[in-house]
Order: C-alpha cells, then sequence, then structure tokens
C-alpha cells in the first residue's frame, strides 16, 4: 500500500489522458480499414502510371521483335517472312488425361503409331496437329523439336510475329509480349547475375537504341505480370554439356518468376533436363504435298517482284513447276524443299537431290576462296572448339541475288592449317560477307546447321577425319554431320561399328540413325545393303514390338533406295500374316506409288480390319487416277469403323476430298454422314466447323447429331491434344483411386512412385498407359521401372507396346541409360 503513495495522480490529467486515448484507439478503429484501402488504391495507381509510362516502350519492344522475326529466314533479302510462310504445325503428343476419359474421335492416331523422329509419317497420313497457338492456349511450356532444317526457328519467329502483331486468334495469349532471343545470345557463364538480367542483356541486341533504355522495366513487369512469352531458339544447337547449362539456366528463370510461359527448340532426340522442368515436347510436323504448292505459289510471286535485270534467271513456266512438284518423290525436309526450289528459280541447279540442293545455294552465297576456311571453321564448330555452336535459322542473313561479283576484290585467304595446328576462333578474311556467318555475342556463327555440317563433312573428307568425328559424343550436330560425311566419303567401318552391339539397344537407334544416311548418300555406298538388311530382318522378325518394326518400314521408305517399293508390294501380296501386310500398306503409303493402287485396292477388302483401314488411308496419299474415287466408294459402302477412316482421308485433298465432305453432310446414308463428322474434323476450314454446327442442329438422326456435338467440343473448347501442366504424382485422381484399392493412400512424391510402379506391373491396359505417358515427364526413373516398361514393351497388346515404347524414346532423349532388354530376360 506505501507503494502506490509514492504515484501522485492528478484526476483531471488522468482522466484526460484515458479520454484521448479511448478516442484515439476508437479513431484508429475507424480509420485503418479505410486507410488501407487508399494505401493500396495509391499503389496501384502508382503501378497503372508506372504501366502507362512503358506503354511506349512496349510498344517500340513489340515493333522490335516483330522486326526481328520478320528477318528471320533464309530468304530475307527477297521478302519478310510473313510474304513466304506455310503456317507451322505440331504434332500433336499422347494425350495426357485421365484413363477414364472418352475415347477420342480421331482414327488416323488409331492405326499410325506416333512417330516424332519420323515427321514425313505423321505428315502423309495428316495425324492430328496442332498450331503453336493452340498448344499454349493452357499455359504449358513447351519445347518444339524436330531434325534441322524443319522450321523450328520459324515456327518461334512466326509465333512472335503473332504476339506482337496481337493477332485476334491468339485466344489466351492476347496481351502477352514476345521476348525472342537466341541462346547464344545469353551470357549463361555469368556468376552470380540474375537470371532475368541475363534475358534482358541478351534482348539488347535484338531491340533499338530508344528502346534499350527502359528494356530492364518493361521486361520485368511483363514477366512478373505473366504477360510475357519467352521464345528461345537454339537449343538444338547445343552439345549435351552446353544443353545441361541451358536447361540449370530455365529452371533458375522459372523458379525465379512462375508466371512466366516459355517455347523452346531442341532436337528431337536431345532435350536432357527439359521435361523435368514441366516442358512438353511436341515436334514439328514436315511439309506434304498442299504444303509444297502453297509455297511455290509464294515463291513465285516474290521472285516475280525481283526487277528483271537483277534477276538472276529468267522466271520458270508455271506448267513446268507444277510437273516438277507433282513428278518429284523426295520427301525432304522444308529446308531442303526450298533450297531445291531457289536452285531451280536461280537457274543453278546440280541436280535434284537433297545434297546437291545444299551444294547450290553455298556455291550461290560463297567464294571459291572462301571454301577452306568455311570447312575449317565449321570442323571447329562440331568439335565444339569454336567459339560458339550455329543457329538453326538465320536472322540477319543477306542473301545474294545471283553469282558473287566477279569485279569485287576477293580476300585472300592463307594456305588452310592442319586440324591439329589451329583450333578455337578461326581467322577467315572475308567469310564475313560470305553470306553463311552471322554475328553473335561472342564471335560467328553459320546461318543454319545444315550448312555447317555440310562444311565440316566436307572438310573431314579432305583432311581423313572419318575416326575422329565418330569419336566425339553424340549431338545433333555431329549426327548431321556423320550423315554428310556419309554422302561425301568412304564410312562402311565407322557404319559397320555402329550395327555391331545394335540388339543390345531396345530403341535401336543407331541403326534408325544411320537408316536416315540413306536418303542422301550415294547408291554404290557399300554399307547401303548392311543397312537395308538389318531394317528388313527387324520387319520381318516376330520377336521385335510392333512399333519398332512400323518405324524401320518408315525407314525402309523413306530410303529414296529404288528397291524400296518393290520390297513392300512383296510384303503386302505375299505376306500370310496381317501384322506384314499392315506394314506393307504403310510404307507403300509413304512412297505414293502409283504402281501400289491395285494391290492396296484389294488390301482394302482384307479380312484383317487394321490392314483395311490402313489400306483405305494409303490409297488417299497415291497419284492414281483411280485412288480417292476407291476411297468415295469405301465412304459409301464400306464397314461403319473403315467408313471414318475413309472421311479422314479424304480431309487430306482440298479440291475434291472437301466436295465429298460437303455433299456427303446431307447425304441420305446416315453411316456416310456420321463419318463425314470426322472428316470435317480435320478440315482447318471455317466452313467445316459451320457445316458441323448445322449438323448438330438439323440432322434428322440422333446419333449423328451427337457425333457432331462431341466434334465441336473437341474443335475448340475440349481439344484434350492441348498440353497442359500436371498435378503433382501424389495429386493425380486416377492414382489416388488407384492406391485407394489397395488401401492405401498418398501423402507424398515417393509413396506416389510405389503406387505408380504398382500400376505399371498390375495395373489395367489404361491404367498402365497413362503410366507410361506420366512416367515419361518424371526425372530419375529407377532400373526398376525400366524393367516394367520392358514387360511391356514386349507385351501382345499394340496399344502398351506403342505407349511402352514412346516412353523409352523420351526417356532416352533425357539422358536416361536403357540397360539391355536380354538383363531382364527380355529381346
Amino acid at each position: 500500500m506505501n507503494f502506490f503513495r509514492l504515484f501522485d495522480l492528478d484526476r483531471i490529467s488522468f482522466w484526460f489522458g484515458f479520454l484521448t486515448a479511448t478516442l484515439f484507439w476508437w479513431l484508429y478503429g475507424l480509420l485503418r480499414p479505410i486507410a488501407g484501402e487508399a494505401w493500396k488504391r495509391g499503389r496501384e495507381n502508382l503501378k497503372n502510371w508506372g504501366r502507362r509510362w512503358q506503354t511506349g516502350t512496349e510498344i517500340r519492344l513489340r515493333q522490335d521483335m516483330l522486326n526481328f522475326a520478320q528477318g528471320y529466314h533464309l530468304a530475307a533479302a527477297f521478302a519478310p517472312l510473313d510474304d513466304l510462310l506455310i503456317p507451322p504445325r505440331l504434332i500433336s503428343p499422347p494425350v495426357y488425361i485421365d484413363p477414364d476419359a472418352p475415347t477420342l474421335l480421331n482414327g488416323v492416331r488409331q492405326i499410325v503409331p506416333y512417330m516424332p523422329e519420323w515427321p514425313e509419317v505423321e505428315t502423309v497420313y495428316n495425324a492430328p496437329h496442332l498450331s503453336p497457338v493452340e498448344a499454349l492456349q493452357r499455359g504449358a511450356n513447351i519445347v518444339v523439336t524436330g531434325h534441322p532444317g524443319y522450321g523450328k526457328s520459324v515456327a518461334l519467329a512466326d509465333l512472335t510475329s503473332r504476339l506482337a502483331r496481337q493477332d485476334k486468334a491468339l485466344g489466351k495469349l492476347a496481351g502477352h509480349t514476345p521476348l525472342f532471343v537466341h541462346i547464344h545470345d545469353l551470357d549463361l557463364k555469368a556468376e552470380k547475375r540474375k537470371t532475368l538480367d541475363i534475358l534482358v542483356d541478351g534482348l539488347r541486341s535484338r531491340v533499338s537504341r530508344l528502346t534499350q533504355t527502359r528494356l530492364p522495366q518493361v521486361v520485368r513487369t511483363q514477366v512478373d505480370d505473366g504477360n510475357a512469352l519467352l521464345l528461345l531458339d537454339g537449343l538444338d544447337e547445343l552439345t549435351p554439356e552446353e544443353l545441361q547449362q541451358a536447361t540449370a539456366f530455365l529452371g533458375s528463370l522459372l523458379k525465379e518468376h512462375p508466371k512466366l510461359q516459355i517455347v523452346t527448340t531442341s532436337s528431337v532426340e536431345y532435350y536432357d533436363g527439359l521435361t523435368a522442368l514441366g516442358f512438353f515436347p511436341m515436334a514439328l510436323r514436315s511439309w506434304g504435298q498442299a504444303e509444297k504448292q502453297a509455297f511455290l505459289e509464294k515463291w513465285q510471286a516474290v521472285w516475280q517482284r525481283i526487277p528483271v535485270e537483277q534477276r538472276p534467271h529468267q522466271i520458270v513456266p508455271a506448267e513446268i513447276l507444277t510437273g516438277w512438284l507433282y513428278t518429284r518423290q523426295v520427301l525432304d525436309s522444308p529446308l531442303e524443299h526450298v533450297l531445291s526450289l531457289w536452285a531451280l528459280f536461280a537457274g543453278d541447279a546440280l541436280g535434284d537431290s537433297r545434297t546437291e540442293a545444299i551444294e547450290a545455294h553455298i556455291r550461290r552465297v560463297s567464294k571459291a576462296d572462301q571454301r577452306a576456311g568455311l570447312g575449317l571453321l565449321a570442323w571447329n564448330i562440331v568439335q565444339g572448339t569454336a567459339v560458339s555452336p550455329s543457329l538453326e535459322t538465320p536472322s540477319l542473313l543477306a542473301v545474294s541475288e545471283g553469282t558473287p561479283d566477279k569485279d569485287a576484290p576477293s580476300e585472300e585467304v592463307e594456305e588452310t592449317p592442319s586440324p591439329e595446328a589451329q583450333s578455337g576462333k578461326t581467322s577467315i578474311g572475308g567469310v564475313g560477307k560470305s553470306n553463311l556467318l552471322v554475328e553473335q555475342r561472342d564471335g560467328a556463327r553459320f546461318v543454319h546447321p545444315v550448312f555447317c555440317a555440310w562444311l565440316a563433312a566436307e572438310y573431314a573428307a579432305a583432311h581423313n577425319l572419318e575416326k575422329d568425328l565418330f569419336a566425339l559424343p553424340p549431338s545433333p550436330l555431329r549426327l548431321l554431320t556423320q550423315q554428310y560425311l556419309a554422302a561425301q566419303a568412304d564410312v562402311d567401318a565407322q557404319a559397320q561399328s555402329l550395327l555391331i552391339d545394335n540388339d543390345d539397344d531396345p530403341l535401336y537407334r543407331d541403326l534408325l540413325r544411320t537408316a536416315r544416311w540413306l536418303s542422301t548418300a550415294p547408291a554404290q555406298a557399300p554399307w547401303r545393303s548392311l543397312i537395308m538388311h538389318n531394317l528388313v530382318r527387324i520387319i520381318q522378325s516376330k520377336n521385335h514390338p510392333f512399333v519398332l518394326r512400323v518405324r524401320c518400314v518408315a525407314a525402309l521408305a523413306l530410303s529414296d533406295d529404288p528397291g524400296a517399293g518393290i520390297l513392300l508390294r512383296r510384303l503386302m501380296v505375299e505376306s500370310p500374316t496381317a501384322t506384314l501386310r499392315y506394314l506393307g500398306v504403310l510404307g507403300s503409303g509413304l512412297l505414293q506409288d502409283p504402281k501400289s493402287y491395285t494391290v492396296l485396292e484389294t488390301l482394302s477388302k482384307d479380312n484383317d480390319l487394321r490392314v483395311q483401314r490402313m489400306a483405305c488411308l494409303a490409297l488417299s496419299t497415291q497419284k492414281h487416277p483411280k485412288a480417292l474415287e476407291t476411297v468415295v466408294q469405301v465412304l459409301a459402302s464400306g464397314s461403319e469403323q473403315i467408313r471414318q477412316i475413309a472421311a479422314e482421308a479424304l480431309a487430306n485433298h482440298p479440291g475434291e476430298g472437301y466436295n465429298v465432305l460437303r455433299d456427303g453432310s446431307t447425304f441420305d446414308d446416315l453411316l456416310v454422314r456420321r463419318a463425314v463428322v470426322y472428316g470435317l474434323l480435320q478440315v482447318p476450314e471455317p466452313w467445316a466447323r459451320e457445316t458441323l454446327e448445322r449438323m448438330q442442329l438439323e440432322d434428322g438422326e440422333w446419333v449423328v447429331r451427337a457425333t457432331a456435338e462431341q466434334a465441336l467440343k473437341q474443335f475448340v473448347d475440349e481439344n484434350v491434344y492441348i498440353p497442359q501442366a500436371l498435378p503433382p504424382l501424389q495429386n493425380t485422381p486416377w492414382l489416388l483411386e488407384a492406391a485407394a484399392k489397395q488401401g492405401r493412400g498418398i501423402s507424398n512424391t515417393e509413396q506416389a512412385l510405389e503406387i505408380l510402379a504398382y500400376v505399371l506391373r498390375n495395373g489395367t491396359v489404361e491404367q498402365q498407359i497413362q503410366a507410361l505417358y506420366r512416367l515419361r515427364l518424371l526425372s530419375g526413373v529407377k532400373e526398376g521401372s525400366v524393367a516394367a516398361i520392358y514387360a511391356l514393351l514386349y507385351s501382345d497388346d499394340l496399344d502398351l507396346q506403342t505407349a511402352a515404347f514412346d516412353t523409352l524414346v523420351t526417356l532416352s532423349a533425357q539422358g536416361v541409360t536403357l540397360p539391355p532388354p536380354r538383363q531382364f530376360g527380355l529381346a
């Protein structure tokens, strides 16, 4: 009590302080929400003001990206990209959906396996495909894969142009700013630097000086707001070591900026680390006859704009061009086709082969005294000892409009030193003006890897470096150089060495890689018979997985070997088994050989349904005058299952085929109308969708209306082929259901992997297929899972075989070492 007496409190002061504090806290409680809202509005207004301040820079950035993209193709000196563009298409990958989801409507995919390594198959038979814009609608990051020369870089350039122009058909990409850059513009070796700063520095060389000033702020704002799409080119030019460094950079970038969506490119055989980051591999389609005809017309229009006095050659008559294109049987890449057409117009063609088109272009845009220096630089790049690897498609290429100027002073090039004497950056005099090189951050690179590989192969052949080349670790550029070396030198010893242990590889990668040499190699090369023998051996073997045999048929048909057609016809006519007849039909369809018409017409009535359907599809590829008429007859009178294929086959023919589908939508037979729905689904034209809408509303049969309704959903809203980010493995619904049936739960990734392995061994066929497709996107696959995949690969179920093979292909591209199947008592 004496303690409290020490305080002498004035009553008035006390009550005044008490009331003041009470009023303060009452006002604080009253004004706190208002102040918070005012602060929030102030911050938002400040942010909006910053965005408006950056709007001018953002507009300039879009324009800079558009200018860069429009010059990102081989004939940029003639015309912008849009004037020559054939819209790129991506092969639809296996579908990542619930096993209980309804069956897809596409019939081609049911009889033609997914083969991204052989895009020509997908193109000839018009398998399901998407545009790059469609593939990005669900926010997935994708890696566009394909062999050199199939247009990966052009696909990125076209996507950049559409984003920069704010195309009306962008869908959910509307408002996104494109950030288009090449991997060699980025300093990935920079230490202690933020990934976004590295990206901004790489973009600086692609934008104007006015844009550069505020580029960091604009890029950061767009990335943080989720309104940026990074388009990163050139990963397919990297060695395996460099690819790991690039994927590490992308991993850090996505971790720091999870709202950023990315599209990149890589080889169909190498994308180590990308799928572990959530990237979906999607391969580019090749060009079919329709695309080649469209490009021919565009090229003619561009060529006619060149002044007569500057034209290196008179314009080729249209009837000659049409005949050349119609009779040409070469299933070449888009780049090879462009170069062949270019040589035809320029009047300097050396022949009609793929390699002659490449050689003609190099001669046209470079000087003879530069050849040795170019070869040495290319060889150093392939070895990995030059400053930097090459670029797939040019951005700064200035193409010569004729032969090099003879009056111009030539650069003197010293005598070419031996490969042992020089490495690294090579002094090549005036080659920078040769139209084959382009400047980059730390040196120069070839405008396209095809030219680099061709010149490197030429250099290796001249200096007897065959052993050195094949001793290098594999990479896309080295594999392409090996193919071109096989066209220029004797590689019989190397070919035999590659095929010694092929049976230990379940994918037979070395055999299928060397099979690609056949289309560019001399007809008298001694190793050709060895490869052909191995291909035929596997095709005829019952002990090899069906999907591997299909790939060998594709390799045989695309070999440009004159004996391939004869062998395939023998398979169709003489084979006692339906599988061999099917393989013969598939290969004959790829060859588009009119001599096969009679046999294919007979097999369209085969007692095996799979052979029937494949024969109907193959007939639609033939250049026989009665082939399409036979397909129409199948549509009108065939069984219900084969009618679907007939309708889809007619969708491959924009002229007569489209007319039949239009007429068929009102045909009296409801089975015809129902089949026509499947065909209309494959037609990328507005009238096809309008026809489906009319059938859904007006057709007199319920089954036709229902099929049309299902098709319309898949047309736009529910296209199951569009990839989307998958939930964590432990949150996968069908996997949780499988665990519940065992009386178990899943709380972490390790438990989910255990259930996944269990499903691979004991699940239903549908669950096993889904487990395989889920497994291919996981990193760190263990040997036990590989053994389970092998068991499914050698099962009797063709769907399981296909899914298992697809999974092994993807795991191989991720760098997973595949043990020999015999280790598990298989093969």
